[in-house]
């Protein structure tokens, strides 16, 4: 039996199980937009000065080659059976698609959150010099 018909998210990326089968997945494909090799990925931290130390050691590491601190920002997240509310610090980074795992290992042995909030967003576009300059200050 077919059941394709049970599962039409699979045109967007995300396989039988709901789990997203890779970054872009299939949607961008759909639309018939072409994507570049880079990411922008959110970083949340409890501190600017945390936020300074990642980025820091991202960009000397050339896992990323821009980190942009934005700060203070409120956040309003479940933890633990309970709603919090608190200040923190957003990290802004661009960097190579294939380098999010390696960012992922690193940051969470940075970070002080037991649960860091690490995600990334494909670059549709970009200017020329700017995804140049991108991918040669990281490896």
């Amino acid at each position: 039996m077919n059941e394709s018909h049970r599962y039409p998210i699979k045109e967007f990326g995300y396989d039988k199980s709901g789990i997203r089968n890779n970054l872009t997945g299939c949607f961008w494909e759909k639309l018939n937009i072409k994507m570049t090799d880079c990411i922008v990925i959110y970083i949340t931290t409890g501190s600017i000065t945390e936020a300074k130390k990642i980025g820091h050691t991202l960009v000397e590491e050339k896992l990323a080659a821009c980190s942009n601190i934005v700060s203070p920002i409120r956040s309003i997240y479940s933890w633990q059976g309970k709603i919090c509310e608190d200040k923190e610090a957003l990290m802004i980074l661009k960097s190579k698609k294939k380098l999010f795992k390696q960012i992922v290992k690193r940051v969470e042995k940075l970070h002080s959150y037991d649960v860091p909030e690490i995600i990334a967003m494909p670059i549709v576009e970009g200017s020329d010099k700017y995804l140049s300059w991108l991918k040669e200050e990281t490896q």
